[in-house]
């Protein structure tokens, strides 16, 4: 599991990976790998560098903004989810920020919530490759058998 952290704090990622590591989410045996990203900049190098299966953003993350990031995120690495950490946005923000394309947001007071977060956007976007892969070969079998018909019938 590869993890993209976008803040402007090694000490906040050092601790959010410490509670994913005792909440234990892991790639087999070992603690997830990581990036961490504090500015644009850095947020497309690792993105071009590195594909992370998700990315934790601090939603208050002063530049990209934590949405900017999101839509970076989006436009680069499609299918990426993005699950932001945040202090007390209120439920609109919040609200907002998952019809933009949050896969969650969870609080600073309950990161109890940010392990089984992942897991579930991890979920979600085996499922969602799952579902593109079924509907492209669909679209393939649909052409390859209209070619056949035509050929058919020429």
């Amino acid at each position: 599991m590869n993890l993209l952290f976008v803040n402007s704090s090694d000490s906040d990622t050092r601790r959010l990976l410490e509670r994913l590591t005792s909440d234990g989410l892991s790639s087999g045996n070992s603690p997830p790998e990581w990036q961490r990203a504090q500015d644009e900049s850095q947020l497309r190098e690792c993105l071009a560098a590195h594909a992370p299966d998700a990315v934790v953003c601090d939603y208050a993350h002063p530049a990209p903004s934590g949405l900017d990031a999101m839509a970076l995120v989006h436009a680069l690495r499609p299918g990426t989810p993005v699950i932001f950490v945040c202090g007390s946005i209120g439920e609109a923000r919040a609200i907002e920020a998952l019809h933009l394309g949050a896969t969650d947001c969870v609080p600073h007071s309950d990161l109890s919530r940010l392990a089984p977060a992942i897991e579930r956007a991890l979920r979600i976007a085996r499922e969602n490759r799952a579902l593109a892969a079924a509907r492209r070969r669909s679209q393939t079998q649909h052409a390859v058998a209209r070619v056949l018909a035509e050929a058919d019938s020429a």
